[in-house]
């Protein structure tokens, strides 16, 4: 009960506008940083200046104004805006590419875009060219000879191309820094060994994704332009059989770690769904970040998740929390944002990135890649390969690969059906079918 509702003085109302939420000293965070903002952005008239109300209607709109001036506080942004005020500086891409690089400054950035200060652009593919020179200050000269020329003629090239008709997403921004990283640290490695690229042999190959198991895909992708280039031998990073996972879920911990989901309630809710997402459905990472809200329909009885051209009606338990989701999601920053994430990260207008919610589910026991192949493969197993084409959007060659697949290694799994039902039905939670 609040004091008003006892009839008694509160001592935690704001002395200027009496709520008794946001208790900042002796008035509300939200007066405070109203008067701030206000302050900050004014000119030397002291009224706003034009270019800078969208952002003062973008502070004002917040939903945690003690954590906003915080970063007021403890960031150069307030210097760089109060410039601005004071017609010392533009605010312009230009004038804040010339700054220092730093994760302030980038949030900055975000946010006057977010707020419509300052326009879109692929802020994710600007920056793979300063990121690629620090990643090769230190490096020697050979080695970074061949990096920046396989980032050149290769991998920034067909980004480019790529930004010419679709936004960069940070997702393939990070795909690509990972390209890179993987091609010098294999030639660090390579040089700590007292070799170079050209003298790459095949079992040097193997020994380099035996330490290095994650980077199969980037060492390939590598690999294929030195080739074409003459810069390597004739080495080859051999995969599996297309078609057949290499990682999967044994059936019993996967429903185990359904059920942690769906009822552990110290686990973050964002993580539960996510999890949820990748255990019953095989959404990878990358689509289930990009996910806004607008991609949930909660009319009707049930809830739909719009994951492909078909939304999908998701079982009862599942409902519950998207819907606790929805309502206690919390705006990464500000309320202005044009795209309301379901799954927001740390800065305005982005959503989690993949690399942190990985993290974190693997913290939580799950292995995604194992969990989404093994989710594909029941879904497979039970239902025409159009059907699941349209409902997650695979591919239809991939949609039937997997369901090949699936009836090849059920076949032989029917023979226990019976007896693992009656165990996993023992513990399959309500509303969600036993596989």
């Amino acid at each position: 009960m609040c004091a008003a509702c006892a009839g008694e003085p509160s001592p935690f109302a704001c002395r200027q506008c009496g709520s008794e939420e946001h208790h900042y000293g002796s008035r509300c965070a939200v007066c405070v940083l109203a008067e701030r903002a206000t302050t900050l952005l004014s000119g030397p008239d002291g009224h706003v200046v034009p270019q800078l109300q969208p952002a003062l209607r973008a502070l004002l709109a917040v939903e945690r104004p003690k954590s906003t001036l915080f970063w007021l506080q403890t960031s150069d942004a307030a210097v760089i805006l109060r410039d601005r005020a004071l017609g010392r500086i533009p605010v312009t891409h230009q004038v804040l590419d010339a700054l220092p690089r730093t994760h302030r400054l980038d949030h900055l950035r975000d946010f006057l875009i977010v707020a419509g200060v300052l326009p879109e652009r692929p802020v994710p593919f600007d920056r793979l060219a300063p990121w690629l020179e620090r990643l090769l200050a230190d490096r020697p000269v050979d080695q970074a000879r061949i990096v920046r020329a396989y980032a050149v003629r290769h991998v920034l090239r067909r980004i480019r191309a790529r930004a010419a008709h679709t936004p960069i997403t940070v997702s393939q921004a990070q795909r690509a820094r990972g390209c890179l990283r993987r091609a010098a640290d294999l030639l660090a490695w390579l040089d700590a060994r007292g070799q170079d690229l050209a003298g790459l042999r095949q079992a040097d190959l193997e020994q380099w994704l035996i330490e290095t198991p994650n980077s199969r895909n980037h060492t390939q992708l590598f690999l294929s332009w030195a080739r074409a280039r003459s810069l390597t031998g004739a080495v080859r990073v051999y995969r599996p059989p297309e078609g057949e996972p290499a990682q999967m879920m044994d059936h019993d911990r996967r429903w185990a770690l359904v059920n942690d989901l769906l009822h552990q309630q110290q686990i973050a809710v964002e993580l539960r769904v996510a999890g949820l997402f990748v255990l019953l459905f095989g959404r990878p990472l990358t689509r289930i970040v990009q996910l806004t809200v607008d991609d949930v329909c909660l009319d009707g009885p049930g809830v739909r998740v719009g994951f492909a051209h078909d939304a999908i009606v998701l079982p009862d338990p599942l409902t519950d929390l998207v819907r606790e989701l929805i309502g206690r999601r919390e705006q990464s920053s500000f309320s202005a944002e044009p795209r309301k994430w379901l799954f927001p990260g740390g800065a305005p207008g982005r959503h989690l990135t993949t690399s942190t919610l990985g993290s974190r589910l693997r913290v939580l026991g799950l292995p995604t890649r194992a969990a989404r192949n093994t989710a594909l493969m029941q879904l497979a197993a039970h239902m025409p390969s159009p059907i699941l084409a349209g409902m997650i959007g695979l591919t239809p060659k991939r949609a039937a690969a997997c369901g090949d697949l699936a009836k090849r290694d059920w076949a032989a799994y029917t023979v226990h059906r019976d007896d693992r039902r009656r165990t996993v039905r023992s513990h399959s939670p309500r509303g969600l079918p036993p596989e």
